[in-house]
């Protein structure tokens, strides 16, 4: 028993490099909004189309870095490509010279760091018992979100330390060089299992983003659509209006949080600081909120999960509105918007939780994995489409059209949920009992 146990340690010692990776992405996860507006003098229009040109990257990198490790069956070379590639764009912000550099940069690197994310998952599985998959694909979560609250620290920092725009470009330089150590420590820590695994055997785990951070950063996914899968699986129509309704709301929660850091900084002249400090504050709460959402989501059911933190989110999005077309540009309502950007951040646990718990709920044993791959796939197709149409809204119609906007699209969306009473359809559902809500 102490082997077993000795062995499980050594085996999961490489989630250090995980962890230092998130250390990193957690660095810059504020910078997208603070690099453009303040150091290249550029707009929020083209913060929005960063965001959606890095999250149109990332879709067919996810699925290109997927394929390629379970054809080649290697997971090390994926994860260290992933954070040496990392380490290699990142420095690349020190030729930027305009936007259209930086988002090349941003581009690049979703790119490259996308190679670590679809391979962690296969990697736990292949190295742990099956009956203790649920429990260390948790604990692999709450690490990656410990590691994001520190980096945002450690950026919070450095702000703190040196205010001045030109200062970002050398968090990016930090960035880049705790990403080059996380690739060696996955070089001298990581060794291939003896059993490998395919994604689509993996339909009794599931991992959801922790982290509402998938705007600016890759996120880990368990399952994303294969090029050579098709349409013949059959799902149910109400599963495909799961998946369908977390896209919009992809598309409002992204309309609304894309604008949001330079909203602040335009009505309000927040400095770095003050984003650096929202930013951790939104992960520290979503991370807090996490077994919270589980537990809310096992026993009081999905549809009231959902309903609670999208309606609270709505009221969130509408005031902030009323906020920007009314209210006086004081310390006070600057200190009110940073507190509802906490807030959101501890409503995306529930709402994570949630959506897919939901998915692999309804899907049966045989298409769990497919639907997952699915939903992920639907979620980038929503933040691409509300990057976008967010950097438009705001600077050619005004923010406070913007979350209005929003929250109109969450409205939709949760009129859509209440309306198919998610519990009444899993329960329905031949087969879409096999994953407890929360595990």
């Amino acid at each position: 028993m102490n082997t077993e146990a000795g062995r499980g340690a050594y085996e999961r010692k490489w989630f250090a490099s995980y962890l230092l990776s998130n250390v990193a992405s957690g660095i810059i996860s504020p910078l997208v909004p603070l690099y453009t507006v303040l150091l290249l003098h550029s707009t929020v229009f083209y913060v929005g189309l960063a965001s959606a040109l890095s999250s149109a990257a990332s879709v067919p990198s996810l699925i290109l870095w997927g394929n390629l490790s379970d054809r080649t069956k290697a997971r090390k070379p994926f994860i260290i490509v992933g954070f040496a590639g990392s380490f290699l764009s990142l420095i690349l912000i020190l030729l930027v010279r305009n936007v259209y550099d930086y988002i090349g940069v941003l581009v690049l690197y979703q790119v490259l760091a996308n190679a670590s994310v679809p391979v962690a998952t296969v990697l736990i599985a292949e190295n742990t018992e099956e009956r203790l998959w649920p429990n260390v694909m948790a604990m692999f979560n709450m690490l990656s979100a410990v590691g994001t609250v520190i980096g945002l620290g450690l950026g919070t920092m450095l702000t703190f330390i040196n205010s001045s725009p030109g200062a970002l470009t050398m968090v990016y330089v930090y960035s880049s060089a705790i990403y080059l150590v996380s690739a060696i420590s996955a070089a001298l820590l990581l060794r291939e299992s003896e059993k490998k695994l395919e994604r689509r055997r993996l339909s009794s785990i599931f991992s959801i983003r922790v982290l509402e951070r998938n705007r600016f950063s890759p996120s880990h996914i368990v399952h994303f659509i294969a090029y050579r899968e098709g349409n013949a699986r059959h799902l149910p129509g109400k599963l495909w209006a799961t998946i369908a309704c977390a896209c919009l709301l992809m598309v409002g929660f992204q309309v609304f949080l894309v604008p949001y850091p330079v909203y602040l900084v335009d009505r309000y002249g927040a400095s770095q600081l003050i984003v650096f400090l929202m930013y951790m504050g939104n992960s520290a709460m979503t991370a807090l909120t996490y077994v919270p959402a589980g537990r809310m989501v096992r026993k009081s059911g999905i549809s009231r999960a959902l309903s609670l933190a999208l309606g609270s989110r709505i009221l969130i999005f509408s005031a902030s509105s009323v906020i920007a077309m009314l209210a006086a540009p004081t310390h006070l309502w600057m200190y009110v918007m940073v507190a509802f950007y906490s807030i959101i951040g501890g409503l995306w646990s529930f709402i994570g939780m949630g959506q897919v718990t939901a998915v692999t709920r309804m899907a049966d044993q045989e298409t769990r994995g497919w639907a997952v791959g699915l939903y992920n796939s639907f979620l980038g197709i929503g933040q691409i489409a509300g990057s976008f149409i967010s950097g438009y809204m705001a600077q050619y119609v005004g923010y406070s059209y913007d979350f209005i906007a929003a929250a109109a699209i969450v409205v939709v969306g949760t009129a859509v949920i209440l309306r198919m009473n998610i519990d009444s359809a899993i329960r329905g559902q031949p087969g879409g009992t096999g994953v407890k809500p929360g595990s």
